[in-house]
């Protein structure tokens, strides 16, 4: 008890104002970070949910709209439909569009574009 008194007394008002300063950054940054936006979890996300036998050309990211537009080739039509079928299993996209499918030589061209929930680009 008189030890807990002296360390007490040994620390100075300035140190316990850091300490309360330091402890209210914390606390704001604990309530701010849930809602930050992480941006960058769509190419971890693009990488764990891409099929090897595509090749993604260009992404274009819609925060306002909560989607990502993806331009990809394939060699066959059915890697296009597992890669859709892919993105629509996971929990964080709400839905898969696929448009503009072409044959060009020996492979297809494509776009697609995911209507992804906020939880995606949240950090986790």
């Amino acid at each position: 008890d008189r030890e807990i008194q002296d360390i007490v007394a040994s620390i100075s008002l300035e140190e316990v104002e850091k300490v309360i300063t330091l402890d209210a950054q914390i606390r704001g940054l604990k309530k701010l970070l849930p809602a930050h936006l992480f941006i960058s979890s769509v190419f971890d996300f693009l990488e764990n949910n891409t099929n090897p036998k595509i090749a993604f050309k260009s992404l274009k990211v819609s925060l306002q709209n909560n989607t990502i537009s993806l331009e990809g080739a394939a060699n066959d039509l059915e890697e296009i439909s597992i890669q859709s079928a892919a993105f629509k299993q996971n929990p964080d996209v709400r839905d898969v569009i696929l448009k503009d499918v072409s044959n060009v030589g020996n492979s297809y061209n494509f776009k697609l574009d995911l209507l992804f929930s906020r939880s995606l680009i949240l950090i986790k």
